[in-house]
């Protein structure tokens, strides 16, 4: 894989990461700055080109570019727009003030249950804070969400942060790490909420808003090479607002015949932990075919990655 294609996985799977060293620290900047200053000093095997490659991509990716101007093929164009779809928002319309200056948020806010919008009855459960710890697996009910509330604190972020720079200095910046990189991201960021705005509901968990943004900035940069399109700038950000009505992506399904009698049909008591083993089965297989699929095609999978396996794992995100 190009050069230039991994350092827009990293750049945009990690453009986030302030948030998190933000919370824990409760320092007073903003989050794009927190995040590239927090990165750099993971960054010293690379060449300078490479490490500014990554760093502008958390450092500009809500359009507050550089008054030096910059080149119209900057990878962060790509990380601000997938991050734009990712939110469901377009940064530049939006008055984003810091989490440490204002009201609006609350960064003690736990992640709230995403099913807590479906079914008749509304719920309102919560994700414990915390992180996923291999000698938590066989306690099941220890990971779901529950209707008892804990808020989190300055020693949870800390606790995840630390996890996840103890990962990053075990690991290069290079293809083969890539999935080790989501892994890590996982299980350090996958419990805290992507926003703590009051105004909003904080059930996107910070690791699955990167995740997407990663698999968003490959397939938009699969798109602009197969189209010969060169200036993101103007594509992206100039012209962003007409962008989105293109299609960009391409989005495969598939359907795993009697899956769903597999994973539902439960009649002994704690369902909920067989449920949780059998979806987690279903997963594996989903991404054992995937995999399969793409490597019969090199073409496919030298622009693919597995940050692009999202949409609850069973849907393929990518343009080839």
């Amino acid at each position: 894989m190009e050069r230039r294609k991994v350092n827009l996985f990293y750049g945009s799977l990690f453009h986030d990461i302030g948030k998190a060293i933000m919370r824990s620290t409760g320092e007073r900047r903003k989050h794009t700055l927190v995040g590239a200053d927090y990165l750099k000093k993971f960054l010293t095997d690379l060449s300078g080109q490479d490490q500014q490659d990554i760093i502008r991509c958390l450092k500009y990716h809500h359009a507050k570019l550089p008054t030096i101007s910059p080149t119209k093929d900057d990878l962060y164009y790509i990380t601000y727009i997938a991050d734009n779809i990712a939110s469901g928002t377009d940064r530049r319309l939006t008055d984003e003030e810091l989490e440490s200056y204002s009201d609006k948020w609350d960064s003690k806010t736990p992640l709230y249950d995403i099913f807590n919008r479906f079914g008749k009855k509304k719920t309102e459960n919560y994700v414990n804070p915390g992180k996923l710890r291999f000698d938590k697996l066989n306690d099941i009910d220890a990971l779901l969400p529950t209707d008892i509330r804990k808020d989190f604190n300055h020693s949870n972020y800390i606790d995840g942060v630390l996890h996840f720079g103890h990962g990053l200095q075990a690991m290069s910046f290079t293809e083969e790490y890539m999935q080790s990189a989501v892994n890590l991201l996982e299980a350090s960021m996958d419990f805290m909420p992507s926003s703590t705005n009051m105004e909003e509901v904080a059930d996107v968990s910070l690791f699955d808003h990167m995740k997407l943004t990663a698999a968003f900035a490959m397939a938009l940069q699969q798109y602009l090479e197969e189209k010969k399109i060169t200036d993101y700038r103007s594509e992206l950000y100039i012209h962003g607002k007409a962008f989105y009505a293109k299609q960009a992506f391409l989005m495969v399904g598939f359907k795993l015949t009697g899956l769903e009698n597999f994973i539902y049909t439960l009649t002994s008591k704690g369902a909920h932990k067989q449920l949780r083993s059998r979806s987690f089965y279903a997963k594996m297989i989903s991404e054992w075919f995937i995999d399969c699929l793409l490597r019969s095609s090199p073409k496919c999978w030298c622009k693919l990655n597995s940050a692009n396996l999202s949409f609850h794992k069973l849907k393929h995100t990518g343009f080839f």
